[in-house]
Formats: C-alpha cells, structure tokens, sequence
C-alpha cells in the first residue's frame, strides 16, 4: 500500500541499479521491473505497465544513471566482491549501454569510457565481455561526438587483439570504414595502427 510505495520511492535509487544488473540473467523481468519502479516513483498511474515504451524507461533512468556507472564501477574495482558479482554486473553493462540508447549514451560517453578502461585491468580474464561492452559503447555514442574519442578507445581496445582479434576488427572497421566519413578528420590520428 502506501507505506511500500513510501519506502520504494525513497530507495528508488538503489533499486534501479539492482536491478540493471540483474539485466543479463532475465532481461524481459529487468524491463518489466524498471517500468513498475518507474510508475510507482514518478507517480505516474498507468494501468498497462508493459505498455510503457522502453524509451521511457530510458528517460527514467537517465539521471539515475551516474549512480549505477558508480555502482558498476565500485564492483569492479574492490577486491571483496565476488568474482561472479563483478562478471554479472559487467554481463550486463553492454545490455543497459543498448536500452539507454545514444541520446543518453552520448551525454555519458566520458563517464562510460573511463568504466571501460577500468574494467580493461579488472576484467581482463574476460576479453569477450569487455570487447561486448566496447561494441555496445562505440555503437550507441553519436558517430561525430566519437570522432574526438577515437584514439583512447583505439589505444585502449588494441590489447585485446592478441586474444579476439576478430571481435576487435569488427569494431575497428564500423568505426574506420563504415564511419569513414563522418570520422575522417580523426582517422589521421591514428597513425600508430599497422595499414593491413
């Protein structure tokens, strides 16, 4: 009733990041979650809750969303929180990177990119996850606001290419080749990668 009501708007917070990442293990009861904490939070009475569009669960987690970068990144960093915590929480950071979409993604891109390249040393026995996060990242940030971050995410993707390097060609080839035109005033700063 209204004393659970109460209480949930007042860890609203809270919730929403545990939830996120929970996001890999059961995406569709994540969302459903999300829409039923947004109602409940913002007050908003909508009887069909899976009626609520995704981008409006977007737009409800947005200024939440430094808090659970925070929450993912203090998970990655402590070395007391278990393994299989950190690997769950990092699991689902490629899944909340695609839900927020670019409009949101791009105003974080500097916050994003620095839990990235944490979660380059934390994570590095998983070279997938992190190369699935950077996919999720490079994809979902506006193609011109990538142009000026393109070296730090060149130089700090080039280290996986010893263990995926067809995973990192792929990515470097949507940002090279197929953004070739929006990025061409970059792409000469990447004079240090080998022609191939």
């Amino acid at each position: 009733g209204i004393l659970l009501s109460k209480l949930i708007k007042k860890h609203a917070r809270l919730i929403l990041t545990e939830l996120l990442i929970q996001y890999c293990c059961s995406p569709e009861r994540v969302i459903q979650a999300c829409k039923q904490l947004r109602n409940i939070d913002t007050d908003t009475k909508v009887s069909q809750v899976s009626a609520i569009p995704l981008t409006q669960v977007a737009d409800y987690i947005q200024p939440k969303m430094l808090g659970v970068l925070a929450n993912i990144d203090n998970k990655l960093i402590h070395t007391r929180i278990a393994l299989s915590v950190k690997r769950k929480a990092f699991q689902s950071f490629p899944h909340i990177i695609n839900l927020m979409g670019s409009k949101h993604i791009t105003i974080l891109r500097f916050k994003i990119l620095a839990t990235l390249r944490t979660s380059l040393s934390s994570m590095k026995d998983f070279p997938l996850l992190n190369i699935e996060a950077w996919n999720a990242f490079v994809r979902n940030v506006d193609t011109t606001s990538l142009g000026p971050l393109l070296t730090t995410i060149v130089v700090s993707l080039l280290p996986l290419i010893e263990n995926i390097p067809e995973k990192l060609n792929e990515i470097l080839e949507y940002i090279i080749v197929q953004n070739e035109n929006i990025l061409s005033t970059h792409i000469s700063d990447l004079f240090f990668l080998e022609k191939t």
